[in-house]
C-alpha cells in the first residue's frame, strides 16, 4: 500500500485525553490556533498526494484502521491544515465535513514521535 501522508506526531493538547475517551482523534498541523491547540494532536507538516477515500487506510504506528467516511472538505483542510477529525465509529457517513469515520475500534496510544500515515487501498 502506498502512503499518500505520512506525519509525526509532535504535541498533544491539554484535552485529547478527554476526545480520546470519546474515540476521537483532531488531527492539526503545528500552526494551530491556541484554542484548537488544546483538543488537538499537533503534528509536522506533509503534503496530502492523493484523495483520501472510503476503503482507504490510516495507519497509527503498526496499526491499521479502514476508512468506512469522508467528509466533503476532508481533503481540502487535510491539503491546508493537515485537519481532520478521525472518528472510530465504523459509520458509513460522515457527521460532519471534516471527519473522518474508521472501523470500529479500541483506540491506539498516541504520544509524541506516534507516526500517522494515510494508506491507499
Amino acid at each position: 500500500m502506498e502512503a499518500i501522508y505520512e506525519i509525526e506526531v509532535t504535541a498533544l493538547g491539554d484535552q485529547v485525553e478527554e476526545f480520546l475517551e470519546q474515540d476521537l482523534i483532531i488531527l492539526f498541523n503545528d500552526n494551530a490556533p491556541a484554542e484548537l491547540a488544546e483538543i488537538s494532536v499537533i503534528h509536522t507538516k506533509s503534503e496530502l498526494k492523493g484523495e483520501i477515500e472510503i476503503g482507504d487506510y490510516i495507519q497509527i504506528d503498526d496499526k491499521k484502521y479502514q476508512i468506512t467516511a469522508v467528509g466533503e472538505v476532508v481533503n481540502k483542510n487535510m491539503s491546508r491544515l493537515g485537519h481532520a477529525t478521525l472518528r472510530f465509529n465504523g459509520n458509513t457517513k460522515a457527521q460532519l465535513p471534516g471527519d473522518i469515520n474508521l472501523e470500529k475500534s479500541k483506540l491506539p496510544e498516541i504520544n509524541n514521535g506516534t507516526i500517522i500515515k494515510i494508506l491507499k487501498s
